[in-house]
């Protein structure tokens, strides 16, 4: 999955720096936090980009509905 790219990025001697620095509590913090970041900025995104869609497709339904009532008055 995309979301564990950057955790599989991590060599273990990175790993085990971080734990040995600050301890494992904290290193696992740490991990599951950047692990939220990027789920909610991805989230963000694809949220963003529905919008996009759900405003084309209102766009379209105006026009389609402006369409059927011309042919309807007609």
């Amino acid at each position: 999955m995309n979301l564990f790219v950057h955790l599989l990025e991590v060599t273990p001697s990175e790993i085990g720096s971080l734990i040995g620095t600050v301890g494992f509590p904290v290193a696992l913090s740490i991990g599951l936090l950047t692990y939220l970041f990027r789920v909610q900025k991805e989230h963000r995104e694809e949220t963003n980009q529905l919008k996009a869609a759900i405003t084309d497709l209102r766009l379209v339904m105006s026009q389609i509905l402006e369409h059927v009532r011309n042919k309807w008055e007609d």
